[in-house]
């Protein structure tokens, strides 16, 4: 059997149909609550997250579930690596430490200021922000927000990518993402 390379096992991950039905309406759904929350709605803005949640997030993260899942290796790591890997059968799979951990990362800084980048579009695309002005303020609150909710999220994803099966990973992960746009709109305000 030939090999596939970490890109060839991440792209051949379904997608469900679950999965983007989910994207689509509870990323927008908890964005709208935080605009709610701030008093501040605006349609724009959810449409770009309905468009994100539906068009990136819901083939990205469960793509990136399946993966922490199936990727495997035919020898044991060396070193220091050998503690994040565990043999079934013939192969060497992540163990629960390296999946929680690689969920956990995979909502990093960088993430968090993508994301809030998406929910500032509506505001650049209107004129009342500018782009390069931005930026930095995303990057920043990407990391500030990161770094306060890594002991949840680190606990949060252990269960969804440890203890939930495949076809429920990324609907509780949006619910949970959910939470953390109003937390992240909160922040945005407060930090």
């Amino acid at each position: 059997m030939q090999k596939r390379s970490i890109i060839q096992t991440y792209l051949s991950i379904p997608v469900s149909k679950t999965d983007k039905l989910s994207g689509w309406i509870l990323y927008p759904l908890s964005d709208g609550l935080a605009q709610l929350i701030l008093g501040d709605i605006s349609y724009l803005r959810i449409l770009f997250v309905a468009l994100l949640g539906r068009y990136v997030y819901a083939i990205e993260i469960p793509k990136w579930f399946g993966f922490l899942s199936v990727w495997h290796r035919t020898t044991m790591p060396t070193g220091l690596l050998r503690g994040f890997w565990v043999k079934t059968g013939e192969h060497y799979y992540f163990n629960w430490l390296s999946k929680t951990i690689g969920a956990t990362l995979w909502f990093n800084p960088l993430w968090i200021a993508r994301h809030m980048l998406v929910l500032e579009l509506a505001n650049i695309v209107s004129g009342k922000t500018n782009f390069f002005t931005f930026l930095p303020q995303a990057l920043h609150l990407g990391t500030v927000s990161f770094i306060g909710q890594f002991p949840v999220a680190i606990i949060v994803n252990y269960i969804i990518i440890c203890r939930l099966p495949d076809r429920s990973r990324f609907i509780w992960s949006s619910v949970f993402s959910g939470i953390l746009a109003i937390y992240y709109a909160v922040g945005k305000v407060y930090f």
